[in-house]
């Protein structure tokens, strides 16, 4: 049986829907029946990736998520309506729904094949980019911010490849199949990245934010709003306002995000002592920076440490 076989074989959930024509949830202890969020906690359980065959012949009431989902057509047409607009998918189109987006499903047909599949949120963070890429930026973690908060409509062959890959080794395992999905996954987030990343110099339409996120990126342990509008030429309130307007965050965030960056970068590939690299990035306040990165990463330093070894 090949995969297109088994996901097009009916399950309970679909012969109860084909029979009724109305939706039934996979999680009885929902209380709504509609505008419903569904919670991490139901798709990860010692997973850093769940997929899931979208249900047949009922919609798939309004609802939205704590994580990211890509839907991705293996045969037919879906139609989703997204933040009221209606979006129709084609075969081999994806469309990356981030959290907290209101999203519906319209009744999928028998030659209808969707699969759903769930990230954590972090998964589309600069931090765990960072683990494949070993880039440490802001630049990197300020334009994935700004694509995480809309979805994201494509049709890509290698993309199409990936996602079949991860669904055959996920629904049909063999020896392997985990360690086989975290390279596609890999692969997968490599190749999305790579599309989304030409976008993100039109939305930079001034070169003075150039400036800014490289100058803040070269000099982050010790720089100052003064030093940075020195740099731009530009006034200390004019700076100030354009980094607010333009990126969506300030000046001290943008820094201490760098900040955190480069400690991850440094507990990822050196064995400096924590207290050492708290040092290095500018940061004097060991509780304070213990705080910020248990916030950024939802871990400790240490625990991250230990992480970025068992992965390596």
């Amino acid at each position: 049986m090949d995969i297109l076989q088994l996901l097009s074989t009916l399950d309970p959930i679909e012969i109860h829907q084909k029979k009724t024509k109305q939706f039934l949830t996979e999680f009885p202890d929902n209380e709504n029946t509609t505008n419903f969020r569904l919670p991490s906690h139901l798709f990860f359980k010692h997973k850093s990736v769940s997929l899931s065959k979208h249900h047949r012949f009922a919609k798939y009431p309004t609802h939205s998520h704590e994580f990211v989902e890509i839907n991705y057509i293996f045969s037919g047409t879906v139609t989703e309506i997204i933040n009221g607009e209606r979006v129709i998918l084609k075969k081999k189109d994806f469309i990356l729904i981030p959290p907290k987006i209101a999203h519906e499903i319209l009744p999928l047909s028998e030659k209808d094949i969707m699969i759903n599949l769930m990230f954590p949120l972090h998964s589309f963070s600069a931090q765990d980019v960072s683990y494949m890429i070993n880039d440490s930026s802001i630049t990197l973690d300020l334009f994935i911010k700004r694509n995480a908060t809309k979805p994201v409509h494509l049709n890509d062959t290698k993309i199409s490849q990936y996602i079949e890959s991860i669904a055959t080794e996920y629904f049909l395992p063999e020896k392997f199949s985990n360690e086989m999905i975290h390279h596609y996954v890999s692969l997968l987030f490599f190749q999305l990245f790579r599309l989304l990343h030409d976008n993100l110099l039109p939305e930079i339409k001034e070169q003075i934010l150039t400036t800014v996120l490289h100058t803040i990126e070269e000099n982050f342990a010790s720089i100052t709003l003064q030093d940075l509008s020195q740099k731009t030429g530009y006034s200390y309130s004019y700076t100030s306002n354009l980094i607010k307007k333009e990126l969506h965050s300030t000046f001290s965030e943008i820094v201490l995000n760098q900040k955190l960056l480069h400690a991850a970068d440094l507990l990822r590939n050196t064995n400096l002592p924590i207290d050492s690299i708290i040092m290095q990035v500018g940061l004097n306040n060991k509780t304070y920076f213990y705080k910020k990165f248990k916030s950024y990463y939802d871990t400790t330093p240490k625990a991250y440490r230990k992480m970025a070894d068992y992965k390596n």
